[in-house]
């Protein structure tokens, strides 16, 4: 039997997540410190070419719809509504859930998704249709309008804009106040791709080409880098000094051992740079 919240139940607290292969996060834990090595900033530096003619970029201003400003949200236990329940709702409920958000659905129809998350208690569920009155008792700090209505969703956008809710209209993202950027995620490492709205398919091409470069070796030396970072800052005093460690390590050809497959040989290069700077600060 289906687990079903009526529109005036009170919202369950969030459990942990359900699914490890989430789409879509927006989130981003503690940041590991980490520099692109050479190889990898050449993949993404523009062709001279651009460079020099960057006049062609200001001759087609009107090409480029919108700036967007990337940010890291930190969703853990925060409100979020997403009206609809259709295949576009539950991938972005998907994300919302692997961030850890206190994730509410209104729909009076669901997908099957949907319906297995709200019976693990991953998420509440209203079956019922979206009244404005629902945003005030939810309390969100973002709402997803993504119902198989644009007018509906236009109409979410609006009541929640009106009450300073930051939303998204998956039916037009002109006046929404933010949208999903295509990602690549290697935890703890994410990077977010986008085009402000000009061209999706390129969008796609530079995920392909960077998906492809960023493997999972980066993953893991963020890893290392996040675990030492605490005993670092205890005993390496200024900001200067503790960059210094991490940049030796990754610069150095730990990342390319990784890559070998000879985890144990990474681990020691990564730890005999570690030692020389605590030795340098007679820890050792």
């Amino acid at each position: 039997m289906t687990a079903v919240m009526p529109a005036s139940a009170a919202i369950p607290a969030p459990v942990r997540r359900l699914d490890a292969q989430a789409v879509g996060p927006i989130h981003l834990r503690r940041n590991a410190a980490f520099t692109l090595p050479r190889r990898v900033k050449s993949a993404l530096q523009a062709p001279s070419c651009i460079k020099e003619n960057h006049s062609l970029i200001r001759d087609f201003p009107e090409q480029i719809t919108m700036k967007p400003y990337l940010v890291a949200l930190h969703l853990q236990h925060k409100s979020v509504l997403v009206v609809g329940g259709c295949e576009v709702a539950t991938r972005k409920i998907r994300g919302l859930i692997e961030a850890e958000a206190q994730v509410t659905v209104i729909s009076p129809r669901v997908s099957e998704t949907i319906r297995l998350l709200a019976n693990a208690g991953q998420l509440a569920w209203m079956d019922s249709i979206y009244r404005s009155e629902v945003l005030d008792s939810v309390k969100p700090i973002l709402v997803i309008a993504a119902t198989d209505d644009p007018n509906v969703n236009a109409d979410i956008l609006r009541d929640a804009q009106a009450r300073h809710i930051l939303a998204n209209n998956v039916s037009s993202s002109e006046r929404s106040d933010f949208t999903n950027v295509a990602t690549i995620d290697r935890d703890p490492i994410q990077i977010g791709i986008s085009s402000g709205g000009a061209s999706p398919g390129l969008v796609r091409q530079i995920k392909s080409e960077i998906d492809a470069i960023v493997d999972d070796s980066y993953a893991l030396l963020a890893q290392w880098l996040d675990n030492i970072r605490d005993s670092v800052e205890s005993v390496i005093p200024t900001q200067t000094d503790r960059q210094a460690v991490y940049q030796d390590i990754v610069a150095s050809d730990v990342l390319t051992v990784i890559g070998t497959g000879d985890v144990l040989l990474a681990r020691a290069k990564f730890d005999a740079i570690l030692r020389s700077h605590l030795a340098e600060k007679q820890v050792l």
